[in-house]
């Protein structure tokens, strides 16, 4: 945090630094809040277990609907997305040709679904000066430090004739595992958030099934059979606690972030009723409903948590939780928070949930995790700075992407041997 204030110091904005400087508490909170979700997607590292998430989500999930309307209006698959963009980001070179992609028989696509998807991944240097242009009269002249880099999306800048400069390869990874998401999303695919929903609870759930030392692993199906009212997606019984945990595939939207923005904010709305559903379950355990299933659990630790799809800055502070509680929706008949929760509902992202597996499976408990981390930090950061996670795996996303990496190489190594010539400039 102190390292992203100093940039902000070194290249001053008037509106950020009178809000350090000067504001009050909840104004520096929702400068920092801003600062990080402007400088996050630029200073992300990527790595294997987002591309094996992608993977999971995209490849080995069903898109009965949404799938052919998605081929229709781009002219490729998610497959191809994926594949062909994980083969750019593999380019050594700053400036890459097409041919590289296509002039080869281990790489087996049509050249019209490769250039339709070098289009979608990059920009002129016209088109990208013309973005920048326009991105400005929505922002206003005082806003522009926050007006997010055109790179991130379309990493590659088309040079013309074939050639495209790869601008930042870590932009075209990050592309490669959440480009399907926002495409699908911004062309107006109205029946996405059914389906990606609905692959996104059953992928939350792979990673849970996952996690160690797990007892019992119970589906919102089940606990509705004896549960009254929403419940939520997943219960995760451990030996000396309870995982109770809602899935909502949101991100926040708005343009920025302020207390009105976020109450007003769709995926707030969504995190709000997912702490609803897991806190009425939460009362059902107390009241010892659920012990046909789960025999007496009234003794256990219960935590609450709500996975959301991408990170949302600040999430796990009091001035965000400050936000959400109010819009949360008390459950007929529920103890207070407090009465079944030591700590209030955890949020958290889907990324940082894996990270919790490997924590879990590096021997600690869930108990202690959350206790040492406290109610205001977020969880990625707190788990990126746990030495015990970066040195421990996650073997269902280590088996997901080994698989696919394995085949998807001998294909870049088949096409830099067979056409070296032509991978760059």
């Amino acid at each position: 945090m102190a390292e992203l204030i100093d940039i902000y110091k070194a290249y001053p904005d008037p509106v950020i630094v009178r809000s350090l400087e000067k504001g009050t508490p909840k104004d520096r909170e929702f400068a920092i809040m801003q600062m990080i979700r402007t400088q996050y997607p630029i200073q992300r590292r990527w790595n294997q277990y987002d591309f094996a998430r992608a993977i999971c989500l995209f490849i080995q999930s069903p898109y009965p609907t949404i799938l052919p309307k998605f081929v229709s209006l781009h002219g490729f698959d998610f497959a191809s997305w994926i594949e062909l963009t994980f083969c750019v980001a593999a380019v050594k070179s700053p400036v890459m040709n097409e041919a590289y992609l296509f002039r080869s028989e281990a790489l087996t696509y049509p050249e019209d679904v490769v250039r339709k998807v070098l289009k979608e991944l990059s920009r002129s240097v016209q088109e990208l000066k013309e973005g920048f242009d326009e991105a400005r009269k929505s922002y206003g002249p005082h806003m522009e430090w926050n007006i997010p880099s055109q790179l991130v999306r379309t990493p590659l800048i088309d040079l013309g004739g074939g050639d495209y400069v790869v601008s930042h390869r870590p932009f075209v990874l990050g592309r490669a595992c959440q480009g399907l998401y926002d495409m699908c999303r911004q062309n107006g695919l109205n029946e996405f958030g059914e389906e990606y929903g609905s692959a996104f609870e059953t992928y939350v759930g792979r990673v849970l099934g996952a996690f160690p030392n797990v007892v019992n692993l119970l589906t919102e199906d089940q606990m509705k059979e004896l549960v009254s009212g929403k419940v939520c997606d997943y219960l995760v019984e451990f030996p000396t606690c309870i995982l109770l945990v809602d899935c909502k595939a949101v991100e926040y939207t708005a343009t920025y972030l302020s207390e009105s923005a976020i109450a007003g904010n769709n995926s707030t709305t969504k995190v709000a009723k997912a702490v609803s559903q897991v806190w009425n379950v939460a009362g059902a355990l107390k009241r010892g409903v659920l012990e046909p299933l789960i025999g007496d659990g009234k003794g256990k630790f219960v935590v609450g948590a709500v996975i959301t799809f991408r990170e949302i800055p600040r999430i796990g502070g009091s001035v965000y939780w400050g936000i959400v509680s109010p819009l949360v929706e008390v459950p007929e008949g529920a103890p207070s928070l407090d009465e079944v929760f030591t700590f209030r509902p955890q949020i958290m992202d889907v990324a940082s949930l894996e990270a919790l597996g490997i924590k879990l499976l590096s021997g600690a408990t869930l108990e202690e995790v959350i206790s040492s981390k406290g109610e205001e930090s977020d969880w990625g950061p707190y788990l990126a700075h746990d030495t015990s996670v970066n040195e421990h795996a996650f073997p269902l996303l280590d088996e997901v992407f080994g698989t696919y990496a394995h085949d998807i190489m001998e294909k870049i190594i088949a096409a830099e041997t067979a056409h070296g010539k032509h991978l760059s400039r």
